[in-house]
């Protein structure tokens, strides 16, 4: 509970106007993105006991957490096809306005988009439960992919990468 206050104050610290706005045009999202958002750091910690905030492993899987808890969340009260372009808007909107290094920035989109597609298959498939979707996405980091170039994504359109050196 602690680490959820800290993660939470550390969000609202950094909280930029054009977020402010993108959360008060949906505003039924906000409280599901946050949680998603405190959630996902704590299960990376949690699981790859290293900083989330890197370019290893640990930073894909958050990406990809990130997009699966959002997408699961908002869809609780939402349909999920509103769900899933609002999780890659608030996450294309993170990459936009805490800016990396071109190969970082799509690094993230990749990862993002992994998890916006693992959620889209589970839930097609029936699984829906936040165990199920958690399980899929722990088995996934084992098969990710430590990548150099940006130019080497497109061979791995299904899998997290992330930069090998961030090991």
């Amino acid at each position: 509970m602690k680490r959820g206050i800290q993660i939470l104050t550390e969000l609202i610290r950094n909280l930029k106007w054009k977020a402010v706005k993108t959360f008060v045009s949906h505003p039924l999202f906000a409280f599901p993105t946050v949680w998603a958002t405190i959630e996902s750091i704590q299960l990376s910690e949690m699981n790859f006991g290293d900083n989330p905030g890197g370019n290893g492993l640990a930073n894909a899987y958050r990406h990809a957490v990130w997009n699966v808890l959002t997408a699961l969340y908002c869809s609780k009260i939402s349909s999920v096809e509103k769900s899933l372009k609002w999780t890659e808007k608030i996450t294309n909107l993170h990459e936009e306005l805490f800016p990396n290094d071109e190969y970082n920035r799509l690094m993230d989109l990749h990862n993002n988009k992994v998890g916006r597609n693992l959620f889209l298959k589970a839930h097609k498939s029936g699984k829906k439960s936040k165990q199920e979707l958690l399980e899929m996405l722990i088995k996934k980091s084992k098969s990710a992919v430590g990548l150099r170039s940006e130019t080497e994504f497109q061979d791995y359109r299904d899998r997290l990468v992330y930069y090998p050196a961030a090991e």
